[in-house]
């Protein structure tokens, strides 16, 4: 683009009016902060498949914010949220924009406790007892958030290692929690789990 970037030209217009598709070559950590946000993207060369199904998804979206006014802002928000994400030079992601199956919402990273997998779902289990249903797979969030903090426990299971409180051995392997939640930890990952969280302690020190 001539003379700016696609980021000062969102700034020029009321970009929550519109569905924004980005088309960039962008290296892997850059497409997380477009991952993370509620915006579309598609990688040079441009598919025709791809363009259609991103067009598709951005009129959906466009229709869900015309008969809910709380998705105006959350997408405002996102928009906001993803120029600093793009250049914070790799640092984590902070906060993600997580559709659901009637929209999306803002969740901090911090506030995510563990997430389940369900199917192509993932439920993320969040502080407060709060829980949200993604249109995302456990994989995908597995990419998005900071190995060093969430650790796959489990093939269907993802801890934030900051709401760990203790390990058990009795009668299994498990991962509590702080309010309480035992979770299971798989006997293939229960050597990769001890070493994450000793460089995690080790990394809070």
């Amino acid at each position: 683009m001539p003379k700016e970037d696609g980021f000062t030209f969102l700034k020029s217009i009321e970009a929550e009016k519109y569905g924004v598709i980005f088309t960039t070559a962008y290296e892997e950590y850059a497409l997380n902060a477009l991952k993370a946000n509620a915006i579309d993207y598609l990688l040079k060369p441009v598919n025709q498949i791809e363009l259609c199904e991103a067009v598709a998804k951005a009129i959906q979206y466009m229709e869900l914010r015309l008969t809910r006014s709380e998705m105006i802002a959350i997408y405002k928000e996102s928009l906001g949220n993803l120029p600093e994400q793009v250049h914070q030079e790799r640092r984590p992601i902070e906060k993600i924009t997580v559709a659901e199956q009637f929209g999306f919402r803002m969740v901090k990273v911090a506030d995510i406790m563990y997430l389940q997998a369900d199917s192509n779902y993932t439920i993320l289990h969040l502080s407060g007892l709060n829980k949200i249903v993604a249109t995302r797979t456990l994989s995908d969030f597995e990419k998005l958030l900071d190995p060093l903090v969430f650790f796959r426990i489990h093939k269907s299971t993802i801890i934030n290692l900051n709401h760990l409180q203790a390990y058990s051995s009795y009668e299994g392997n498990f991962a509590e929690l702080h309010d309480g939640t035992q979770l299971s930890i798989s006997r293939r990952n229960l050597n990769d789990f001890r070493e994450a969280v000793r460089l995690f302690s080790n990394s809070l020190e």
